[in-house]
């Protein structure tokens, strides 16, 4: 009973192999080579000297048919494997298309098998695959280098030269070819150079301009190669990072020297305010005296003018006297400042509290307050802080018996204490205004004093870091705020 056939298996091979001189070759590839007629891939069935079956696409791939001799492109590979009985696989490039081809010898036999597969799609996505590969390593180089100029602008301490050469040690690593190239850094008539810096003719440099300066970077290969545009872009990037890093940096050293000569400019002024005012009390004090003894001795003798100009004399220099005393207050806010301690504000407040007695029961004054924090400060200076703000309540009070209340309230990084009153308030368009230095919102005939207390107040709350202001409303009083960090 003949074995059914299989769909897809040559039948009568050996009518399409030519005549040989051995049949029982025909016969075998008959019996032996079962190729599939319908396989869209190419298959061959070879000796070492000629194609003894080929299907459809085998033949349209190397344009031949069974009896041709081996195609030139194969023969060197088949004899090859026939010969060390090894199967080898080889990749060729035929009519624009990339093939590979599984070459499997059959020892006993003395010929072999070729399976062909069109892997030009897969070798496309390989090559593509490899390129976007080796972009992505070039853009990881370059962001490498970038962002290590960035980690060197992190060090505030970082000198403009060190910045420089350590740039210059990011710059080659991030070429497409790093050992074969060099690279320069010219700034401010100083040169930066890689070890093995070399000048070439092929250059790729760029210039920027820099606090007024030029700046420029260039990178030499000592051999022949290209220059990719993503480098042309990476080294204007490289350059203009360094210029803000060092633009950033000459501001702020600007602003260090302007500070530190500023500093030292108030503390002169403030040293002279000081001497200027303690010196000043002597010779003042003299004036005061004898101006008072003239008036004394000779008040019967004079005319009415004369006692008038006398007596102004004496006012003016005792209103001196008081404006001196509060400029000499001023200045010791910085100049005579105590090491700053942790202080309870309740207690000071009680202290507070009892100095200004006399005035609050002149004034029929309610005072209130509950518990206050305690935080680091200076306690003369935090008394003065309070003193100056209850005065001013008790000063500008309203027609009703004054109500002051002092309170503070936590947030998450500082304390903010209020001094609420309900006097006669204050024009919002003043409110920056009172606390300028001796800047007056009322004459002294209405309200006496020099305008000094609300600038001290201000200079005791900017020493801890803080800030004041006011929140008011003509007739309805007001209420002072400082804030003062809980780190200060």
């Amino acid at each position: 009973m003949k074995k059914k056939e299989k769909k897809g298996i040559l039948k009568n091979i050996d009518n399409s192999i030519p005549e040989s001189k051995d049949l029982k070759v025909g016969k075998k590839v008959f019996y032996l080579a079962k190729f599939p007629s319908e396989n869209p891939n190419p298959v061959l069935r070879v000796d070492k000297e000629r194609i003894l079956y080929a299907n459809k696409p085998g033949k349209n791939l190397f344009k031949i048919k069974e009896g041709d001799n081996i195609p030139v492109l194969i023969q060197d590979v088949v004899h090859k494997a026939i010969d060390i009985h090894i199967p080898i696989t080889q990749e060729i490039d035929l009519n624009n298309l990339i093939y590979s081809l599984d070459i499997t010898p059959i020892k006993e036999e003395s010929y072999a098998n070729i399976y062909g597969k069109d892997i030009t799609e897969w070798k496309i996505a390989e090559e593509n695959l490899i390129k976007s590969e080796h972009k992505l390593k070039e853009r990881v180089k370059e962001l490498t280098c970038l962002y290590g100029i960035s980690d060197l602008a992190e060090n505030p301490d970082i000198s403009i030269d060190v910045l420089l050469q350590s740039t210059l040690a990011l710059i080659p690593p991030a070429w497409q070819f790093p050992v074969i190239n060099c690279a320069r850094i010219s700034f401010d008539n100083i040169e930066y150079k890689t070890e093995n810096f070399k000048i070439t003719e092929w250059k790729l440099s760029s210039s920027i301009s820099v606090s007024e300066k030029v700046m420029e970077i260039e990178i030499y290969y000592l051999e022949n190669k290209p220059f990719l545009e993503e480098e042309r872009s990476l080294i204007y990037e490289i350059g203009y990072r360094l210029k803000l890093i060092i633009e950033k940096k000459k501001t702020e050293e600007d602003l260090l020297i302007t500070l530190k000569n500023l500093k030292f400019s108030n503390q002169e002024l403030q040293q002279f305010a000081y001497v200027a005012s303690h010196d000043l009390q002597e010779p003042l004090r003299m004036v005061i005296s004898f101006t008072q003894l003239l008036e004394k001795r000779y008040k019967d003798k004079l005319d009415e003018d004369a006692n008038d100009f006398i007596h102004f004399a004496v006012e003016g220099a005792i209103k001196m006297k008081d404006l001196i005393n509060d400029l000499l207050a001023y200045s010791r806010i910085t100049t005579r400042g105590e090491p700053l301690k942790k202080i309870n504000f309740k207690k000071v407040l009680d202290d507070v509290i009892l100095n200004l007695q006399i005035k609050i029961k002149e004034t029929s004054a309610k005072i209130s307050y509950g518990e206050l924090p305690s935080l680091m400060a200076d306690r003369t200076q935090i008394m003065q802080l309070f003193q100056n703000l209850i005065s001013n309540a008790l000063k500008f009070r309203s027609k009703k018996e004054p109500q002051i209340r002092i309170s503070a309230q936590h947030t998450h990084n500082e304390w903010i204490f209020s001094v609420k009153d309900n006097g006669i308030g204050i024009e919002k368009r003043f409110f920056k205004k009172i606390f300028i230095i001796f800047q007056r919102l009322h004459t002294k005939d209405e309200y006496p004093g020099s305008g000094i207390g609300l600038a001290i107040c201000t200079r005791i709350v900017d020493g801890l870091h803080g800030h004041i202001w006011v929140e008011s409303e003509v007739g309805k009083g007001s209420t002072f705020k400082f804030a003062i960090p809980i780190k200060n």
